[in-house]
């Protein structure tokens, strides 16, 4: 399959994203939740796909407190 375009922008965050958006003529990008600037337009209102979460070793207390949050109460945030 041929690309469409050779041209890729690079920005620091996803935060950036629409703002990059918006400063580039017929450009589409990803962006997360209600992150669309002033002016864009979405595609489609929401693309879901499977997301893994990962880390290396032993969760660090932090870590351990998020693991067992998103096992518990924090499911009502998971599809």
């Amino acid at each position: 399959m041929k690309a469409l375009t050779d041209t890729v922008y690079d920005v620091e965050s996803v935060a950036d994203t629409p703002d990059a958006i918006a400063a580039t003529p017929e450009a589409i990008g990803i962006v997360t939740g209600t992150a669309a600037a002033p002016g864009l337009k979405e595609i489609a209102p929401a693309i879901e796909r499977p997301l893994t979460l990962v880390y290396k070793g032993s969760p660090t207390a932090s870590l351990q407190k998020l693991l067992d949050f998103l096992k518990s109460e924090g499911k009502i945030y998971i599809k």
